[in-house]
């Protein structure tokens, strides 16, 4: 199994612990994490952070 499947399927993963079933295959992921991103309700309360982490100090 090549590293990017492992990474694909670790992400999936991720998102189905928070409740979110993605189709296998790579453009049905990249469009389902299109959606999630642009869905204000999915980012609302989240811990997961997007922005620039390399600011951080």
């Amino acid at each position: 199994m090549g590293t990017l499947t492992r990474l694909t399927n670790q992400f999936r993963a991720i998102l189905l612990e928070r409740g979110t079933t993605i189709a296998q295959g790579r453009r049905k992921l990249e469009q389902a994490v299109e959606a999630l991103l642009a869905d204000p309700d999915f980012m609302a309360g989240s811990r997961i952070a997007c922005g620039d982490v390399g600011g951080m100090a």
